[in-house]
This record gives C-alpha cells, structure tokens and sequence, in this order.
C-alpha cells in the first residue's frame, strides 16, 4: 500500500498553501476505535475464512482451493485518503510478479448546517426585510455551485450535504419523534463528515456590529484556556481553530471588498457559562462524528467544525450588507452594492475556505 494523495500544508513562504513534497496518509492506524483496524489490511468481515497474515504495510494471504481469497484494506477515514494496491503473486514457488491492483480514495464529506429556520426564524433584522434563517439559507444555497467546484478541483469523489435546503427547522440532536441521522448532530455522526461549517447572523444593540466565528472549548490548551475547560467535549481543538480562522478571514475579507470599515472579532471561545459548559451542541465533538461514533476517534477522523456569525443584522450597516444593500455612495464609503451580490461573495469565500482547509 503507498500513498496517493498529497497534503497541502501553509507556511510563512505559502501562506495561501501548497503541495507537500510527496504523497501521504493522514491519520493514524492505530488510534482506530475498532481493533481490527489497526493494520493497513486484516481479515474482511464480508467474506470470512482466509487467512490474513499483517506486517507493516503489507499482508499475506492464501488463494484457497476453489481460486478465491479475500481481505480488508483499510484507511483512516478522511477525506481523500487515497492508497494504491499492489498484489504479488506467486506463481511458482519463489516466482512472484506485481501487478498494481486498484486505488483506494476515501470520499470527503463537507456538512454546511444554515442556522435555525422554519417557525425558529432566528434574529430579525432592523430593517425587517428578512430574517436570520433566510439570510443564511440563501448564502448556503449560493455557497453550493462554489463548494463542488472547489472540491472537484481536488477530486470527485465526495459528498456535499445540508441540514436544509428550504425554510425548515431541522433538529439539533437526536431524540423522540427525530429519526437517526436526520439532526444537524446526526447528519455528521452517520455521514462520516469531515468538515462542518454551520451559518449565522448575530445581533445586539443597535451600535454592535462584526464578523465572529465560533468553536468549542477543548481539551488542548489554547493561550489561556484553563485545565477547568478540558472536558468541555472538544477534542481535536486545534483543528477547529485551523478551520474557523480560514472561514473567519474570507468572510471579513468578502464583506470589506464592499464596506472596508467591517470589523473582525476573530475566533472566538463561548464564554456565557452555560455554553461553556454544554456549548452549541452543533459543535460539540462528543455528540457528532469525533466522539465514540462510528468506532471513529479524534486521532482516526478529525472532524473539523465551526460556526460563522456573518454580520449583526441589527445594525444598519450590517443590514444593508447582507439584507438591504447600498445603492448611494456616501463621504465614507464610495461603494455601492446589491445585498445579493454580497451574499454571493460570502457563498465564495466560505467555499474556498473549505477546500484549503480540507485539503491540510
């Protein structure tokens, strides 16, 4: 088995990112929840009764007496993982020849979760044009055609998924009446999903305004996160922040390129006690795919998260980027624009965030 995908990585001389020098696998056989899979091949559960013997990076088996043999190859599931297979077979005692079998991709599964909907319309805005739910529906719709390219560009083989596409209110978490893998948890915890991004507006006092995004308190110590905070259900902390920086800053930068005067609040920590304590439960690791789900560990399958709040929509200036647009240039500001024009460059932006960072 070797290698097929390169990572990217960014460093001061490619802050933008590039290629690694050659190929490699992300992830760690031997952090698999699941035993079994703590080898590159092992005994498949499919069709069991051959033989596996494992090494490093390659594993033996037997063609049995009716010509057929059977075995399991694994990966660390994420996201464009890839392997080439190479089979030696002997022909004759001590006579071998190797013949590359097949390649191995695991798919990427991006989640993009627009907040709230349905009777739960979110905050409202100053002008009472739309909604929170609404703007950021339509940002996510918009972000759709973005998304698959970038991901195209890397590979095709992925999955794209929403907890909504239309004005609905789809479950948090999972209980009475919710079917499983139905809620914004769920969707992530049965898909397998590597990157969940979920959508927002704030808002606040009139006079509030700024771009923030949103992780979930974790277990590996952040400038002055506490020991207090390691159980707070977070526990690939510095995958998130990767994450809601990339997001963060091409969200700041989409709205500046109409209003430069945006502010940026950067990534941000919960502190309201009881979020601290339970945090957004779309975040939270140990109820989506990074906890004890799926036989998934942190280590096995970083699922990176993160919650962009685009703007407060209860500030005129936020308004009139997301909801209401500028059609007059004022002494402070020459720009004018089309709200949907806005929103399509968030849909961009947050796009090309999400293929850097997957591909790292």
């Amino acid at each position: 088995m070797t290698p097929r995908f390169t990572p990217w990585e960014v460093t001061a001389q490619h802050p933008e990112g590039a290629p690694k020098s050659a190929p490699e696998f992300r992830g760690d056989w031997v952090q698999a929840a699941n035993t079994d899979h703590r080898h590159r091949f092992s005994v498949s559960g499919a069709y069991p009764g051959h033989t596996v013997t494992q090494a490093d990076d390659e594993a033996k088996t037997t063609v049995n007496q009716d010509g057929y043999t059977a075995i399991r190859v694994n990966l660390p599931p994420i996201g464009f993982n890839k392997a080439r297979i190479t089979m030696e077979i002997e022909i004759t005692t001590g006579n071998t020849v190797k013949v590359d079998l097949l390649d191995l991709e695991v798919p990427a599964v991006v989640v993009i979760d627009p907040g709230h909907g349905g009777s739960d319309g979110g905050t409202n805005s100053i002008s009472g044009k739309m909604t929170e739910a609404q703007v950021v529906l339509d940002v996510a719709l918009k972000s759709e055609g973005h998304v698959r390219e970038a991901l195209r560009a890397i590979s095709p083989n992925y999955k794209l998924l929403f907890t909504r596409k239309t004005g609905v209110n789809t479950s948090i978490g999972e209980g009475a009446g919710v079917a499983p893998g139905t809620s914004r948890q769920g969707i992530q915890r049965y898909q397998g999903a590597d990157i969940f991004l979920s959508i927002h507006c704030n808002s606040g006092v009139a006079s509030a305004r700024r771009v923030e995004t949103n992780i979930q308190w974790g277990k590996v110590p952040w400038e002055n996160l506490s020991a207090d905070a390691a159980d707070q259900g977070n526990y690939n902390h510095d995958y998130d922040k990767v994450l809601g920086q990339e997001v963060n800053d091409l969200v700041v930068g989409s709205l500046r390129t109409h209003d430069p005067a945006t502010p940026d609040n950067g990534v941000v920590r919960n502190t309201n006690p009881r979020l601290v304590a339970h945090g957004p439960g779309v975040l939270r690791d140990s109820s989506t795919a990074n906890g004890n789900n799926n036989s998934m560990t942190p280590a096995y399958h970083p699922l990176r998260s993160a919650l962009v709040e685009l703007e407060f929509i209860s500030n005129l200036d936020g308004d009139a980027l997301l909801i209401s647009g500028k059609s007059k240039a004022t002494p402070t500001n020459p720009n004018t624009w089309t709200s949907d024009e806005v929103r399509e460059a968030l849909a961009a932006g947050i796009s090309s965030a999400i293929a850097k960072v997957i591909k790292q």
